[in-house]
């Protein structure tokens, strides 16, 4: 083969691989502008989740490669937690890269970024850095594109797996019953700790613990939060909440003005878990 030959061959494959590393480019913003909308996300019992993914995927339509890969970074690679509004019972969804490396994150981090520089450079600056009668130089993009489409391909491989996993996901937060779970669980759980922490504290040598006391003490789950828990289980008070739960016992007593006082104390509790007997009312 002559060397005319030789460099349009070499100029072919450069071409080639300059159109297929464009194409994966672009790949790659589609696959971001797919995870971006759902990467951070506050839920909560009202929340038009439709709308909220409608307007997210909108903000993110026309980004290109640079400003998907910085909002990748901030927000899944190197993420702070979502700020949560108000006193609403809301669940914050957020998917998050961890390494146990530190050095691991650097690495992707530093990648991702090359990979920007790189498409940029391909884009708007390849044609000025190459001797187009040059055989050595069509050569040597041709090799360095090789390795770009390796990084390229590498990256979506591995957006494709973070896309198989918010659809599965996902699938599971569509389910009313599983939604529900995901935004009032923690509440639930918030709430008994509480509870059992106040008993800690509080109780009387028998282990109960003035109801009353353990809602208005300052570690309380919000009035808000407690308002919309109870809706969901359909009960109307926390005294009706821990009746039905089975975590709790409860005991009620009438005071010399005819009011009632509910004590609740935990299931299997022994006396004397608390460190002073507390005076009820009498």
């Amino acid at each position: 083969m002559d060397h005319d030959d030789e460099l349009a061959e070499s100029k072919s494959k450069a071409l080639h691989l300059i159109g297929s590393n464009v194409l994966l480019f672009q790949e790659m913003e589609h696959l971001l502008k797919k995870i971006l909308p759902h990467a951070t996300v506050v839920v909560s019992s009202d929340t038009d989740a439709r709308a909220m993914v409608t307007e997210r995927e909108e903000a993110v339509e026309t980004c290109t490669l640079g400003t998907l890969v910085k909002r990748f970074i901030a927000e899944v690679c190197d993420p702070k937690e979502p700020e949560l509004s108000g006193e609403s019972a809301q669940l914050s969804i957020a998917l998050r890269v961890h390494f146990d490396d530190p050095a691991q994150g650097d690495a992707r981090i530093k990648n991702l970024t090359d990979l920007v520089k790189g498409r940029n450079h391909l884009i708007h600056h390849l044609i000025s850095t190459v001797d187009v009668n040059s055989l050595e130089s069509w050569r040597s993009v041709h090799s360095d594109l090789e390795q770009q489409q390796r990084q390229i391909r590498s990256e979506i491989e591995s957006l494709r797996e973070w896309i198989k996993m918010m659809e599965i996901f996902g699938a599971a937060l569509a389910h009313p019953e599983m939604r529900r779970e995901f935004i009032y669980g923690p509440i639930r759980y918030q709430l008994n700790e509480q509870l059992l922490a106040f008993a800690q504290e509080s109780a009387d040598p028998d282990g109960w613990t003035s109801l009353k006391a353990a809602i208005n003490s300052n570690r309380f789950v919000s009035p808000a939060s407690i308002t919309q828990f109870l809706e969901s289980e359909q009960v109307p008070t926390i005294s009706a909440y821990l009746k039905a739960g089975g975590d709790f016992e409860l005991r009620q007593d009438k005071t010399r003005k005819g009011n009632t006082q509910t004590f609740y104390r935990a299931i299997g509790t022994q006396s004397s878990i608390g460190p002073e007997p507390c005076q009820r009312e009498a």
